[in-house]
């Protein structure tokens, strides 16, 4: 079982339509009971002879025999299927490849990252773009332009944002991007904050090892024509921090936590 923080659904659908195209909408199940049973004995029709009036009609004679007979009943169950999320997920995850170090990684390969940690590589970003889609901000004054309403604007931009994740696998970096939108960016009212809770199970397409200054840089600014050699360099607490090296990055398809407990064959069988 698996709880879902973010999917991309239709990259989850084509892909599981790719898997298996066959949709299945309903399930029969027949049940048979069946009831049998042997009975014999003997009857001593003599004991009749002491009764007045029964006496002198019955015969005198034993009877010894048996009986058998058997009754069957048949029950037909149809269970429909419900299409979820993650049902459509559940079809790639059990296609994905678990990957545990760098030798598993291959260029196209749906893979599994279990147990990662994540952390928000763009986090300023993030937390200046969230206030201004949450109203904190309506509208400002441009002169000659009277009030412009900021969030139909933000909106607009925040179509080519993107929140740019890490984590490692052994001790190799690995990169993963969820564009940002305004409403209903992840499953069950999860945030981007959820994410750096614990640890997550990712499920993508493995597309790679770049240099990482180009790899976020090209995520970060789209359009923009980046050199190989360039080294992107960030303000922190402690100064001036370069971001250099090699990661692998992910074209996530979802996120999840894995559910842990008890599950009855029977019922484990019907959701598969």
């Amino acid at each position: 079982m698996f709880n879902i923080y973010y999917i991309n659904y239709v990259k989850a659908y084509e892909i599981a339509m790719l898997i298996d195209n066959q949709i299945l909408t309903s399930k029969t199940s027949e049940q048979k009971n069946e009831v049998s049973g042997n009975a014999e004995g003997d009857v001593d029709l003599n004991i009749f002879k002491n009764i007045p009036i029964f006496g002198n009609l019955m015969p005198s004679l034993d009877i010894t025999g048996g009986i058998a007979g058997s009754k069957m009943q048949t029950a037909i169950d149809t269970i429909q299927v419900v299409h979820t999320k993650s049902t459509i997920l559940r079809t790639i995850y059990n296609k994905c490849d678990v990957v545990k170090s760098k030798k598993d990684f291959e260029i196209g390969k749906l893979v599994k990252i279990e147990n990662i940690s994540l952390g928000i590589n763009n986090l300023d970003e993030v937390q200046g773009l969230k206030a201004l889609l949450s109203g904190f901000v309506n509208k400002i004054p441009i002169e000659g332009l009277g009030d412009i309403n900021l969030i139909s604007l933000i909106n607009i931009f925040s179509k080519y944002s993107n929140y740019i994740l890490e984590g490692k696998i052994a001790k190799d970096d690995v990169v993963i991007r969820i564009p940002i939108k305004a409403e209903e960016e992840f499953e069950s009212q999860y945030s981007i904050f959820d994410l750096n809770i614990g640890t997550v199970t990712i499920l993508g397409i493995y597309r790679g090892k770049f240099n990482k200054s180009t790899l976020i840089s090209k995520i970060e600014d789209i359009g923009k024509d980046k050199s190989q050699d360039e080294i992107r360099i960030i303000e922190t607490e402690g100064g001036l921090k370069k971001i250099d090296g090699k990661a692998h990055f992910i074209d996530v398809i979802g996120i999840i936590q894995e559910l842990k407990g008890k599950i009855d064959d029977e019922w484990q069988n019907k959701c598969v």
